[in-house]
């Protein structure tokens, strides 16, 4: 699976403040991949075989506009996870795709994300 992403550029100097310096590096690629509305990638789960998702997003350009996350597991369009947080929350744990890929892995979201979609209240689970 190719995995390009066109680097961002106006939109960087209102996103960096958001950001420890270390993490400024990426923020561009991270970005780009924002503004493309979502991805596939997979889970690794210890012990078992991967787990596919897709994610799509929707929100306004501004690092505290709030964005709409879907994620979708499996092949069944009526099972997703959905939350809402801010855009540079998101765009956090884009660099961390970002990282992973540059690494020579797969796309895929951290934990953390993960562990933030399972908590929230506002988690909508359709089945």
């Amino acid at each position: 699976m190719a995995f390009q992403i066109e680097p961002a550029t106006k939109e960087v100097p209102m996103y960096t403040p958001y950001f420890a310096a270390q993490r400024r590096n990426l923020l561009p690629y991270a970005i780009g991949l924002f503004k493309k509305g979502g991805f596939e990638g997979q889970r690794l789960i210890e012990g078992d075989a991967p787990l596919r998702f897709a994610i799509t997003w929707e929100g306004g350009p501004l690092p505290v506009d709030q964005v709409v996350c879907r994620v979708k597991f499996g092949n069944d369009p009526q099972q997703f996870y959905e939350m809402t947080l801010a855009n540079y929350e998101l765009v956090e744990f884009l660099i961390d795709v970002i990282t992973e890929v540059q690494r020579g892995n797969p796309p895929g979201l951290p934990t953390s994300f993960f562990k933030k979609l399972m908590r929230r209240e506002d988690i909508t689970a359709a089945v």
